[in-house]
């Protein structure tokens, strides 16, 4: 089965649920942006949930923001390492059935901001 993809809607973005695509086991594939901040504590994860009814993760991208020696504002990826051994790290993942951002940081970090999209398929869809 070939993975099929409505290119009119490929690069929509949206905080509404959307359809845009079929994956390929025939499911629809929803996406949908969230944004917001963050407060970390130094050497601490925060967890954020986004949404229930998830059955596979297809895509996830977005950014993060955080400071670097208390002072310099930077942006990262998600899913990118920073200072390698996850200083500053932001990571989609998948708890059963339902979407989670992982946030790590080695400073404490107050309102840093996020914004993601997620492509991902629902359960019995």
């Amino acid at each position: 089965m070939s993975r099929k993809i409505d290119w009119t809607t490929f690069e929509e973005y949206s905080t509404t649920e959307k359809v845009v695509g079929t994956w390929v086991d025939g499911k629809p594939i929803y996406r949908r942006t969230w944004s917001g901040t963050v407060n970390l504590t130094a050497a601490t994860v925060a967890d954020i949930d986004l949404v229930t009814s998830v059955e596979t993760i297809i895509d996830s991208r977005g950014m993060f923001g955080y400071y670097t020696n208390g002072s310099s504002f930077q942006y990262a990826n998600f899913g990118a390492a920073l200072n390698e051994g996850e200083v500053y790290s932001a990571t989609m993942r998948k708890i059963p059935n339902h979407l989670s951002i992982r946030f790590r940081a080695q400073d404490n970090v107050s309102n840093a901001p996020y914004v993601v999209t997620v492509d991902y398929t629902k359960p019995g869809a």
